[in-house]
């Protein structure tokens, strides 16, 4: 299978893993889309770009860039949620490198 769609799988599925708590909270349409796309434009960058040849490491520092501009909004949006979210944000990270360290040749 192609590079660019595995790697667009690889960012859809972790999309979804975000999005569907923030679709059962019935958060607003606009902080759902956002999330959906970060996660698929960091699936994509992740597989073609490499700061460090470690897959796992690589990904959470791509997750990482992505995310802290975005922090900021969330702490003053919900900061009750910060701490969930920044979780969430690097376990799939790591398992974004881990996927495209797998499944890109």
């Amino acid at each position: 299978m192609n590079n660019l769609i595995i790697s667009i799988l690889i960012g859809l599925v972790a999309a979804l893993a975000d999005i569907v708590p923030m679709l059962i909270k019935k958060l607003d349409k606009l902080f759902i889309l956002s999330a959906f796309t970060m996660w698929l434009i960091i699936g994509i960058v992740n597989t073609f770009f490499r700061i460090v040849d470690n897959s796992i490491l690589n990904g959470l520092i791509i997750t990482s860039l992505f995310f802290i501009p975005l922090s900021f909004l969330i702490f003053r949006q919900d900061n009750s949620a910060f701490f969930q979210i920044c979780i969430t944000t690097v376990i799939l990270g790591i398992l974004i490198g881990f996927s495209s360290g797998t499944l890109i040749k």
